[in-house]
């Protein structure tokens, strides 16, 4: 279909990916939830055809349990928590931290290293991500990666 996905990376059981919609595009060391949807932006063009768009999804992005992705774009590094809901054609940027249980409505753009919360969600204005957590991301995507392959490993071994 029109998954791609740069590898590396951890789909949990009952995830959904609609690639049969439009093309989807996933990082390296991205982790994604149990019970996640994900399906392409869509709008209604000229003569109200229902048209889909492309979604990317950075890499080192970790997104939670029960959540529904419709956004345009997710970028590196960003941490999204469970039952999170990112409206159509939402766009995140690099560094985004999306505390569970938020709305992020359609057409919103979150600003890098920015902190979101609620319903419809508000950007933080007292807190916001260090820059220094660009790293910080990345290692911890990386070893909760090697953490699950051990976990196979070990699981295999039994």
């Amino acid at each position: 279909m029109n998954i791609e996905m740069k590898g590396k990376g951890i789909i949990y059981p009952e995830v959904m990916i609609r690639g049969d919609f439009g093309p989807v595009r996933i990082g390296r060391y991205v982790c994604i939830g149990s019970g996640t949807i994900i399906r392409p932006p869509s709008y209604y063009g000229s003569e109200n055809q229902h048209k889909f768009l492309p979604i990317w999804i950075g890499s080192y992005t970790s997104i939670g349990e029960n959540c529904i992705i419709e956004s345009s774009s997710i970028g590196e590094s960003v941490k999204i928590g469970n039952n999170v809901v990112l409206g159509k054609r939402s766009i995140i940027k690099d560094c985004v931290y999306v505390e569970s249980n938020t709305v992020v409505p359609p057409d919103m753009a979150l600003p890098p290293f920015s902190i979101v919360s609620g319903s419809p969600a508000r950007i933080s204005s007292s807190r916001s991500v260090p820059e220094s957590a660009l790293t910080d991301f990345t290692i911890d995507a990386s070893n909760l990666y090697k953490s699950f392959v051990e976990t196979l490993k070990n699981r295999d071994t039994l």
